[in-house]
């Protein structure tokens, strides 16, 4: 699966492309990092190659990674989404 999805991450309110392969991988090496230690919100936006924000910096609060697939999430022409959730 190489093609190219539109991923919207929640929190920011921001989309990125990445394939669903590596979104998959994103998602499992971040909920690795998060059990271990204290992560930041900006640790997880630079993660899925996303600028930092000024509030980025709080502590992540340990919350599991998941994502579903969702169609026309705020695009015109209803194509399937890939969402980060935040469990």
């Amino acid at each position: 699966m190489n093609e190219l999805w539109t991923v919207y991450e929640p929190k920011s309110g921001r989309y990125f492309k990445a394939t669903f392969d590596d979104v998959m991988k994103m998602i499992e090496s971040l909920n690795k990092k998060i059990e271990s230690g204290d992560m930041k919100w900006n640790d997880i936006f630079r993660a899925f190659g996303l600028p930092e924000v000024m509030l980025g910096e709080l502590i992540f609060d340990r919350a599991k990674l998941n994502s579903h697939l969702d169609f026309g999430i705020e695009t015109d022409d209803f194509a399937p989404v890939i969402v980060i959730d935040y469990i």
